[in-house]
């Protein structure tokens, strides 16, 4: 199923993929202030930008503890986030494990799922390390030049650390921030003390607190520094782990209104994945109509076939290449294997992402779903659902779990697929997607895990997942359209790198 990129303005109460940052960065805070002897202020100005450009965050944060340690902690801050690609703005307040979120005038409560959990902490600070001069390249943190960062693991991710002149310097792979502490006199400011006021009239207090539990699958431990994306080798040691570079194909799911030539590009369906797959010596697009066509169409199926056998003289075996496929489009393709309309070859691998291999929840209450024109219209704007009539469109039936048809499918992916990866959250990564999801797989009853549209039960066809991006079977704790990469990587969490995941397989 494929849930196409939306307007912004589509969803005044929801925001963007790297919202999580704030929190990301609030503890980062307080996992570096027991090696911060320097810092006494308790309220820090935070300016931060992502590494791509596209998201900026401008606030402050206010501490009440200088160590982890003491007891209690408190934080306080009132964090802008801009999200420069959709010109979206949205207004964060953070107050003791609780938060709001305004946009457009529209104000909600946080995510529970996306706050991080304070109980990590301890271990995180128990575990940090200072890292000497040849551990790590000075370019992923510039700001720090006298003093030796402190290099942190938190939630399966890593970050770098350190003070230099009171202020506090962070580097993320995917962003850098610094905190720059506030005179005494105006900590903490009348403009943090105003928007929190107004947070506790709007009832932060009743908020959920952060729900984040780490992931139950067991996972390999995180890599060694000198395997990191901070040391000063990684951009060569990752050269050589890519080993041999090969044409990528890409195959989308549902959604699709038009049938078009291939392109180099797709970033509305697949995000920067372009970016994100270094182990791909180009990059080609399947562009078919998958809205009014079910997978089990023969044209539909000999389309992709064509796709994989991209620049092939022989199109019946897929030669030397990297495919990817998202939700629908892996049981088109393995439909294709079962017709032989074409095959892997030897010297090519498949992976599939959010594979809906006996089907989907979502797709058998269909006619449900799209006889109510309220409902119809939310599941309308993540995707081509419903037709103008509140009619299922066909793609979607035919992954009704019932449909016989499916039987033939999953030990096909069983055997074929080199790699998978499922989603258990229909919020997933913050974005615009994360309410319309969450209320389809509330209305169509799914069970708790799953990620939208399709039961984590019916993709995962190996029991060996695992929560880090670097395994091959990956359970994330993602949506349906996060899968695509289009909302990007989490800021924080093993298992919520989507993107990485991507880039990972070979």
């Amino acid at each position: 199923l494929h849930p196409p990129a939306m307007r912004s303005s589509s969803s005044s109460s929801s925001s963007s993929s790297s919202s999580s940052l704030l929190f990301s960065l609030l503890f980062s805070v307080l996992l570096l202030l027991p090696h911060a002897h320097s810092v006494s202020v308790p309220t820090f100005s935070l300016n931060a930008e992502s590494r791509d450009g596209r998201w900026s965050y401008r606030g402050q944060v206010l501490v009440a503890s200088s160590s982890l340690i003491a007891s209690p902690v408190t934080i306080t801050a009132a964090i802008t986030e801009e999200d420069r690609q959709e010109g979206v703005t949205v207004l964060y307040r953070y107050l003791n494990g609780r938060a709001l979120q305004t946009s457009e005038g529209v104000t909600t409560c946080q995510h529970p799922r996306h706050i991080p959990p304070l109980f990590l902490l301890r271990d995180a600070v128990r575990d940090s390390r200072s890292l000497s001069s040849g551990a790590y390249n000075p370019s992923v943190i510039p700001s720090c030049v006298k003093a030796t960062p402190t290099h942190l693991t938190f939630t399966g991710l890593q970050y770098l650390v350190c003070v230099e002149d009171g202020v506090i310097h962070i580097s993320g792979e995917q962003f850098l921030a610094t905190l720059t502490p506030l005179p005494a006199s105006s900590s903490p400011s009348a403009e943090l003390t105003e928007l929190m006021e107004e947070a506790d009239r709007l009832g932060i207090s009743t908020c959920p607190p952060s729900s984040y539990a780490p992931p139950s699958t067991v996972s390999p431990p995180p890599p060694l520094p000198t395997e990191a994306w901070f040391h000063p080798s990684a951009a060569d040691m990752r050269r050589v782990s890519l080993g041999e570079q090969k044409e990528c194909i890409f195959l989308h799911g549902t959604g699709e209104k038009s049938t078009e030539p291939m392109t180099k590009n797709y970033e509305k369906y697949w995000g920067k994945i372009v970016e994100k797959t270094p182990q791909c010596s180009s990059h080609w697009f399947v562009h078919q109509d998958t809205v009014t066509r079910g997978w089990q169409d023969t044209d539909l199926q000999e389309a992709y076939c064509e796709a994989a056998t991209h620049g092939q003289t022989d199109r019946t075996v897929i030669d030397n290449k990297y495919i990817f496929t998202h939700s629908m489009g892996n049981i088109i393709l393995a439909g294709a294997f079962n017709n032989s309309y074409c095959r892997l070859g030897e010297n090519s691998k498949w992976f599939g992402a959010m594979v809906p291999a006996t089907g989907s929840g979502v797709a058998a209450k269909l006619a449900e779903i799209c006889n109510n024109p309220e409902i119809r219209a939310v599941v309308n704007l993540i995707d081509h659902v419903c037709s103008p009539e509140g009619k299922p469109q066909g793609a979607y039936l035919s992954l009704i779990p019932t449909n016989p048809a499916l039987r033939v499918i999953a030990p096909i992916l069983t055997k074929s697929l080199s790699a998978e990866m499922c989603g258990t959250s229909p919020y997933g990564i913050t974005s615009i997607y994360s309410p319309a999801l969450s209320l389809v797989a509330l209305v169509a009853d799914l069970p708790k895990q799953n990620d939208g549209l399709v039961e984590t039960f019916r993709c995962r066809l190996d029991e060996d997942f695992r929560s880090r991006f670097e395994a091959p079977y990956y359970l994330a704790s993602i949506n349906h359209a996060d899968g695509t990469c289009r909302n990007g990587d989490g800021f924080w969490g093993s298992d919520r790198q989507p993107c990485s995941w991507y880039g990972s397989q070979r």
